[in-house]
């Protein structure tokens, strides 16, 4: 989970984010094709609109660092490699 306090709260702050905001972003944006809730065009565009700013928050980080957090595998890079 992180060898210090700091990366401790950096792995709960990324875990966060994937599971308050992409997962429901990602469930949002694709459940009408599978046909698990009515297709509405703007919930849709709206989630992936928001699933891209947070794929770039991703994409800015792992331009710099090979990992979310700290120089090794934490169980957030699993969480979004998932």
């Amino acid at each position: 989970l992180g060898k210090t306090l700091e990366d401790r709260a950096q792995v709960l702050k990324w875990v966060s984010l994937g599971s308050s905001e992409f997962m429901v972003q990602a469930t949002t944006a694709f459940k009408p094709f599978l046909g698990k809730a009515p297709y509405n065009k703007k919930v849709v565009d709206d989630a992936l609109g928001a699933l891209e700013k947070i794929v770039s928050t991703l994409d800015a980080r792992l331009e710099h660092y090979t990992f979310l957090v700290g120089e090794r595998l934490t169980i957030a890079d699993i969480f979004f490699a998932a």
